[in-house]
């Protein structure tokens, strides 16, 4: 606590320090991205006060780096020249540079170097309204909520990802709005509180084309209902299913232990085939890169067991496989689906996991749930 408290009163240092300056010029447009990769470099090395430390003297330059470009680009905005040539960025350019002004178009091409002009619809206005929203530092509190948590603040902690995740639409890599999530869901599960981690992980599938999607879910309850005929249920489930939403496997998969915990066993099974499904998709495309399109068909070279046995060639996928939980998803889908009365597809998926498995306790654990050992 005495850390804390002596960071506290640092921050405030710093604060009145930055804030009794007059607005100035930065130095560097970027100063605060080099202070926070100091700070990551910090973390990394395990020195955690110097580490936060850095987090809010970059969090500081940032705001005053913002608070300079929008103070230049508002002032451009405003000049009669500017406001009678429009506000297209295409047609300001060489308006500025005739006019000399060297500050704004470092500005406006420090920010189409980052996104693009497309992303600010070629529009100075909308570039001028995306730095007002840039004074909160996202990354930055990600990192100090790391910090927190490893001091065993745990409130703390969740106050700065609440922070973080809530100004997670400026983050530089869009995609560590996922890591902001995991990470809530995992202190969220550390606390006991089942209803935050459940907020957390749902939050991570909410826009990925699965969760809420009533027509997939019942071409999947559709699918493993079944009866054999001379189908083979595991096969044809997985010729029908793709999405390219990796960020979400892990939060399905735990989303369905939850929901199995809680006695909610249709539920359980449909994240379970979501998870499934995101992750056989992204192996898939990993081995078609590799070998050429192996999508499921008719041909034999197209199977399941040719999946698993490359899978069983390929040491890095099968790594992440086992890393990331995909073995035990195959299995539990299985399980999961007996539960709800769906043996038929249960077994399907057994048989196969039974016989070409590569991994050997996944293999093993698919013979005794075929005895009912399980």
């Amino acid at each position: 606590m005495k850390k804390i408290a002596f960071f506290s009163l640092f921050t405030i240092f710093l604060a009145l320090k930055v804030f009794s300056q007059n607005l100035a010029r930065s130095e560097n447009p970027v100063q605060s991205d080099r202070i926070f990769a100091r700070a990551q470099h910090s973390f990394d090395a395990e020195l955690y006060s110097e580490a936060m430390t850095l987090c809010e003297e970059a969090r500081l330059a940032r705001r005053n780096e913002v608070r300079w470009s929008c103070f230049v680009i508002g002032n451009v905005l405003s000049a009669p020249a500017i406001k009678k040539a429009g506000t297209l960025i295409s047609d300001l350019m060489p308006i500025l540079r005739e006019r000399e002004e060297y500050d704004a178009i470092e500005i406006i091409k420090n920010q189409l170097e980052r996104h693009g002009s497309d992303y600010f619809g070629n529009s100075l206005s909308r570039l001028y309204d995306y730095l007002e929203s840039l004074e909160n530092y996202p990354e930055s509190d990600f990192l100090i909520a790391k910090i927190y948590r490893l001091e065993g603040e745990y409130d703390l902690a969740m106050r700065y990802l609440e922070r973080a995740w809530s100004h997670s639409d400026i983050l530089d890599v869009p995609a560590v709005k996922f890591d902001i999530l995991y990470e809530m869901a995992d202190l969220a599960n550390v606390l006991g509180d089942d209803i935050a981690y459940e907020k957390s992980l749902l939050l991570v599938v909410e826009g990925d084309g699965l969760y809420k999607n009533t027509t997939i879910s019942n071409a999947i309850e559709k699918s493993v209902k079944l009866k054999r005929r001379g189908v083979d249920l595991a096969e044809y489930f997985l010729q029908l299913f793709r999405s390219p939403s990796i960020n979400s496997m892990r939060a399905y998969f735990e989303l369905a232990d939850l929901y199995e915990k809680r006695g909610e066993l249709k539920e359980g099974f449909l994240m379970t085939a979501f998870g499934v499904i995101v992750g056989f998709s992204h192996a898939v495309e990993i081995l078609d890169d590799r070998l050429g399109e192996i999508t499921f068909d008719e041909n034999d070279r197209r199977s399941m067991e040719y999946f698993f046995a490359e899978c069983g060639r390929n040491y890095d996928i099968m790594s992440w496989m086992q890393e990331k939980g995909l073995w035990r998803g195959f299995f539990n889908l299985a399980i999961r689906a007996r539960q709800n009365g769906w043996n038929d597809f249960a077994t399907s998926f057994l048989e196969k996991l039974s016989k070409s498995c590569p991994d050997p306790y996944w293999r093993t654990a698919a013979e005794f749930a075929l005895e009912d050992k399980v």
